[in-house]
């Protein structure tokens, strides 16, 4: 069995040099092993309207991002550190965050031993926000650069070997 995962393995990496991940970050829905089906992970609040959905939206989006710099299987030899500043509350805490995430995620795209292929289409180039409207620009292109970047793997699920 080891040595067919390790040959299925081999055939996905053959093939990594377009895209920027092994696989997609994802999570197991199925607590069962013998038929498992993952969700490929997406920044899925809605999009940033008012202060409410800013909020909501800044903070799925640390989230996400912090499972993605963790993924051990996606990503090559290195990840990147998570995103430590507080979680959103108000316009003040969402603006601090947003920027935060910004600026981690296109240090992420690039940083050494990090991708097979850096990532060079999904920079987010919003200025930084200051007040509700630069918030809500800024949390678009978040949203929409994060999950781009998130899909770029293979359509065939890498499977990572654990030691019994």
């Amino acid at each position: 069995m080891f040595a067919l995962v390790a040959a299925h393995n081999q055939r996905i990496a053959e093939g990594i040099s377009t895209f920027f991940h092994l696989d997609k970050t994802s999570t197991s829905n199925s607590a069962d092993y013998t038929a498992p089906t993952t969700v490929a992970l997406t920044v899925t609040a809605a999009a940033s309207t008012d202060l409410a959905t800013s909020v909501a939206l800044v903070n799925n989006a640390k989230t996400v991002l912090n499972l993605h710099f963790a993924d051990t299987v996606a990503h090559d030899s290195a990840v990147s550190a998570q995103v430590a500043t507080a979680t959103a509350t108000d316009l003040a805490t969402g603006i601090t965050l947003a920027n935060a995430l910004k600026a981690a995620f296109n240090t992420h795209r690039s940083a050494a031993s990090v991708h097979f292929t850096d990532d060079g289409a999904n920079a987010i180039a919003a200025t930084d926000a200051s007040d509700q409207a630069s918030l809500n620009t800024l949390l678009t292109e978040i949203k929409a650069d994060f999950n781009l970047h998130f899909a770029s793997a293979p359509s065939i699920a890498f499977i990572d070997l654990v030691s019994a």
